[in-house]
């Protein structure tokens, strides 16, 4: 009988894996590709220094820097935002940013994801998402995920993680408990 239950558990959990294999990687993308990239709304950073760089089209700010656009806020103790250089064939891309590179003990929180690195970089032009050293983790709902490099495609909600990778997955009646 006790041989039974246990096929029943192992086969129940064979099917139930999938699925949240499946709800985890959909849920950990760190800002939805409908309403972040895309979105007018404004950056606002504050840090201890700023340096603009003009000849680069660079912005680095150093220091306790704090990052804030809607609801998605990022941690960092250094942030350089790269911003697409002016040309004559391009100047309605004038002041867009490139991407942002953002060093040093990095938190990333938006609603209910969480993530933790030592370097972050954020292509804006194909909406990926790059965490690497200082074992980089993402944490949705109490699942994590961590590995040497996770890569986040907004654009089509595929995740990449490489090196040591190491998922915690909270079966869903648990998840409520919190």
């Amino acid at each position: 009988m006790k041989q039974i239950t246990n096929y029943k558990k192992s086969r129940a959990l064979f099917f139930l894996i999938p699925f949240f294999l499946l709800t985890f990687f959909v849920s950990i993308i760190p800002l939805s590709a409908k309403n972040n990239t895309k979105s007018n709304s404004p950056l606002n950073v504050t840090s201890d220094s700023m340096l603009a760089n003009k000849i680069a089209s660079t912005v680095k700010f150093k220091g306790n820097v704090v990052v804030t656009r809607d609801d998605s806020i990022i941690h960092a103790d250094s942030i350089t935002m790269f911003f697409i250089k002016e040309t004559e064939k391009n100047t309605e891309e004038k002041n867009k940013i490139e991407k942002i590179v953002a060093t040093g003990n990095v938190k990333y929180f938006s609603g209910k994801r969480k993530a933790f690195a030592g370097k972050a970089v954020y292509t804006y032009k194909n909406e990926v998402l790059v965490l690497t050293e200082n074992n980089p983790k993402v944490i949705t709902d109490g699942n994590s995920v961590t590995g040497e490099k996770i890569t986040l495609f907004q654009q089509d909600g595929r995740i990449t993680i490489e090196g040591g990778v190491n998922a915690v997955f909270i079966p869903d009646n648990e998840n409520k408990k919190e």
